[in-house]
């Protein structure tokens, strides 16, 4: 966990049952002593949850790259062959597949293309030179 990056918490809820107000109690270390925050929320009316599909395939491809054997429950031969499944039909990246960006220009010009640094923003407590190669 890094500072002022979110957390998110799924569950799977019964439809048609009211839930009111909802609490969350995550529990940690913070630098070593023992901590703890709590959350407030609730199910908005007509609340369609967007986001729900995708924190579902993301949670479905680390299931599959825990436990290989999952797929014996899935129409599909391999876990490799459900992991490419999930992850296209999602539009998420994982091991085995990839997004490539098409820039309009044909190529660059000149005879070779020029390295640029690009600025990446770095977690709070993480040092660049100690985790990039």
């Amino acid at each position: 966990l890094f500072d002022g990056r979110p957390i998110v918490i799924t569950g799977r809820f019964e439809p048609e049952t009211d839930y009111g107000e909802l609490t969350a109690r995550l529990t940690g270390r913070i630098n070593g002593r023992a901590a703890a925050i709590r959350c407030d929320s609730g199910f908005a009316e007509g609340d369609e949850h967007a986001a729900l599909a995708t924190l579902w395939a993301r949670a479905r491809i680390a299931h599959l790259m825990r436990d290989p054997d999952s797929t014996r429950r899935s129409p599909f031969d391999d876990q490799r062959s459900a992991i490419v499944h999930t992850a296209l039909r999602y539009n998420l990246v994982s091991p085995y597949t990839a997004f490539v960006a098409v820039d309009a220009a044909r190529r660059t010009a000149g005879d070779s293309g020029v390295t640029v640094a690009v600025p990446t923003p770095v977690p709070e407590g993480v040092r660049y030179d100690t985790t990039v190669r």
